[in-house]
């Protein structure tokens, strides 16, 4: 959460200097060009404009790619938990039953035949 809003904070402090920058530019071109006050001011609006709704969108953006990207990994989590789950129930199954059979037969034949044998 920390690393998120400090991309936040530098996002919006890079999206500052460059609304600063860009109304600096028009102010020196209104000068340069010696238009009419309200063209400056309505130019400077426009700039404001765009520079809060690029924000915004930033922002928004950045929120909804974390949101998604952890709601995906935890869907993606659950769905193998529970394929692991149902493989390993089957798997164990099997296991026990093969295990127990061979078990059976072999240790029990060989500690007789061997025990025969020796004594």
């Amino acid at each position: 959460m920390m690393m998120m809003m400090m991309i936040i904070m530098m996002m919006m402090m890079m999206m500052m200097m460059m609304m600063m920058m860009m109304m600096m530019m028009m102010m020196m071109m209104m000068d340069m060009i010696k238009k009419k006050m309200m063209i400056m001011i309505i130019t400077m609006l426009v700039v404001v404009i765009m520079g809060m709704m690029m924000m915004l969108m930033v922002i928004i953006m950045i929120i909804l790619m974390f949101d998604g990207s952890d709601d995906v990994v935890v869907k993606e989590k659950e769905e193998e938990e529970d394929m692991n789950d149902d493989n390993d129930d089957d798997d164990d199954d099997d296991d026990d039953d093969d295990d127990d059979d061979y078990a059976h037969v072999d240790c029990g034949d060989d500690k007789e035949n061997n025990g025969g044998d020796d004594d």
